[in-house]
C-alpha cells in the first residue's frame, strides 16, 4: 500500500495483537460487528481465531491484515466465498485511532485487487481443462439466468462426440 501501510495474509501468531485491538475498540465494534458483542474473554476470541483460519483453510475465506508499520490496525476480509458464483461477503474493521485517514479505502482497494487475481475469478484453469477433454468454447456471458440463479460471467462449452 504504502511504506508504513501494508496487507499481508492472516498469520497464527496475530492472534494475540487482534484480540487486543479488538478489546480496544469492542464498544465501536458492536455497533457494526455482530461477532464481537460475543467475545467476552480471551478463549471467546480464540475460538473465533480458529474459525477464521479453518475458513481460509477450506478456501471460504480470505482474510489479510492491515498493519502501520508492522503493527496490526485492522482486518479486511472476503467471507463465504462462492467460486461458482463468483461471490463472497466483504468484512472489514479498523482501529478507531486509524480510522478517516484514508487507509481502509487503499486496504479495500488493494485487497480486492489481490483476491480477483489470486482467485482467478475467470477460471482459466477450468477453460483450459474442458477445451483439454475436447469440449468446445462457444460462447461468454457476462450476464446468464440459469436455474433461477444469476450467474456472472458465464461461459458456456459443448462436446460434440459419435457412437
Amino acid at each position: 500500500m504504502n511504506k508504513q501501510i501494508s496487507l499481508r495474509t492472516l498469520q497464527p501468531n496475530d492472534e494475540e495483537a487482534l484480540y487486543l485491538l479488538v478489546k480496544e475498540n469492542q464498544a465501536q465494534f458492536i455497533q457494526w460487528l455482530d461477532w464481537a458483542a460475543m467475545i467476552q474473554n480471551h478463549a471467546d476470541f480464540t475460538q473465533f481465531f480458529h474459525y477464521y483460519q479453518s475458513q481460509m483453510k477450506e478456501h471460504l475465506m480470505e482474510v489479510q491484515v492491515i498493519c502501520y508499520q508492522k503493527q496490526v490496525i485492522g482486518i479486511v476480509e472476503a467471507h463465504e466465498i462462492n467460486y461458482s458464483l463468483k461471490s463472497a461477503y466483504l468484512s472489514y474493521w479498523l482501529d478507531r485511532n486509524f480510522q478517516q485517514k484514508g487507509i481502509m479505502s487503499k486496504a479495500i482497494s488493494d485487497f480486492l485487487t489481490y483476491l480477483y487475481s489470486s482467485r482467478s475469478l475467470k477460471h482459466t484453469r477450468s477453460i483450459r481443462l474442458a477445451q483439454k477433454l475436447g469440449f468446445h468454447l462457444e460462447g461468454y456471458a457476462s450476464e446468464f439466468q440459469f436455474e433461477a440463479q444469476f450467474l456472472p460471467d458465464s461461459y458456456f462449452f459443448h462436446l460434440n462426440y459419435q457412437l
